[in-house]
């Protein structure tokens, strides 16, 4: 059994990916566009997977505080420019407060640290 992908080709036209010789195709992320209110820049938010998820966990099972802003890296550009967890923790309020909304499950309730972890 053999997998290969090619470059996404240009004008948000599928990639293409083959399995087993037969050529398949694959639809391009959804995403949209929101713009942050505080800055006004465009940010540019892709539908997650599980493994967005689980990835956000494994990189923050240190530290919940990182879940958020770590799920925003995976998810989130700004200007077409990626957004790390340092960029974030320096956005205004209402911009991160916004992409924090835009990014969490349906239902999700990050967890806050116990007083004592203050």
């Amino acid at each position: 059994m053999e997998i290969q992908n090619q470059a996404p080709l240009p004008n948000g036209v599928a990639a293409t990916t083959t399995f087993n010789g037969i050529a398949l195709s694959v639809p391009e992320p959804e995403t949209r566009e929101v713009q942050l209110p505080h800055s006004k820049l465009k940010a540019q938010i892709r539908r997650g997977k599980g493994r967005d998820l689980r990835v956000a966990q494994m990189r923050s099972s240190q530290d919940a505080s990182l879940f958020v802003p770590t799920l925003i890296s995976l998810l989130v550009t700004v200007n077409g420019q990626p957004v790390i967890p340092e960029f974030f923790d320096d956005m205004d309020i209402d911009d991160a407060s916004l992409l924090q909304s835009e990014v969490l499950p349906k239902g999700f309730l990050p967890q806050v640290p116990e007083k004592s972890e203050l």
